[in-house]
């Protein structure tokens, strides 16, 4: 039960940080307006990889296409 309770991510202070930087570079992007709603919500950690990673909420209406390409913008991003 411990690996598993470690296993799932938490929150990280030090990638939170990134987030309002990333937000900038994600809602500066030519194509945001089709995706419009998306943002970037808080850091964690994997705290048995060390891994960290920025996480975005997506609106709820969002189809498997828009998603597909929220995930090409996000992965398109420098920041």
């Amino acid at each position: 039960m411990t690996d598993f309770l470690k296993s799932l991510p938490s929150h990280h202070p030090a990638t939170n940080n990134k987030v309002p930087k990333a937000n900038e570079a994600l809602f500066a992007h030519p194509k945001y307006q089709q995706i419009d709603g998306v943002k970037f919500e808080h850091g964690t950690i994997n705290q048995i990889t060390g891994e960290t990673s920025l996480n975005y909420s997506v609106p709820e209406s969002f189809s498997g296409e828009d998603i597909k390409l929220v995930e090409e913008i996000i992965g398109s991003l420098v920041f």
